[in-house]
């Protein structure tokens, strides 16, 4: 126990072991991962830096400004802590909370033809795409020039139509009479 005195007629005693256990507390939450440099609570890696690891990834050298370099995969690497990911600006976004335009910025990357993903990922997304039914006539649509046809038709039957045509008719008359309903004092 220690006694601290602040003036005259104030005496403060303080266990200081027991003061000191929230300081302890913080600074346990104050350890940072040593891959990408987040808070963390316990351990040497982050949940993300931990899992990339586990799954056998590497932490290259950073890239230097203005290119983009890719690993022995093909897979991009990261500017800001070094792994190499398929999916360059998802990683970003959730890891250090750069968007697609933030992250190209930042780094010099503003050409578009600086691949951020994979092209065993590109590749699959191709696939991927290229069975949908509308990807196939909306490509078709542009080059012969026809309308696309990925836009929803309803269909609505004559007495649907009617009907809706009956509501924005009802509508405005309501919005009329009230514009033209004048106080009784004013003539």
């Amino acid at each position: 126990m220690a006694a601290l005195s602040l003036g005259s007629s104030f005496r403060l005693c303080v266990d200081i072991d027991s003061a000191a256990e929230p300081f302890r507390r913080l600074l346990q939450v104050a350890k940072v991962c040593e891959k990408c440099g987040i808070k963390i609570r316990n351990g040497r890696l982050c949940q993300t830096c931990g899992k990339y690891k586990r799954l056998g990834g590497v932490w290259h050298p950073l890239p230097p400004y203005g290119e983009v370099v890719y690993d022995d995969d093909g897979k991009p690497i990261c500017h800001v802590c070094g792994m190499a990911l398929d999916k360059l600006i998802e990683h970003t976004k959730r890891k250090h909370g750069l968007d697609s335009a933030a992250y190209r910025a930042e780094f010099g990357l503003m050409r578009k033809n600086a691949r951020l993903t994979s092209p065993k990922y590109s590749d699959k997304m191709k696939d991927h795409v290229e069975d949908k039914p509308t990807w196939k006539r909306n490509f078709e649509a542009i080059h012969t020039g026809a309308k696309p046809c990925g836009r929803r038709n309803p269909h609505w039957s004559q007495q649907e139509i009617n009907s809706r045509h009956d509501q924005q008719v009802e509508k405005s008359h309501k919005r009329w009479k009230r514009s033209s309903v004048k106080p009784a004092g004013d003539v």
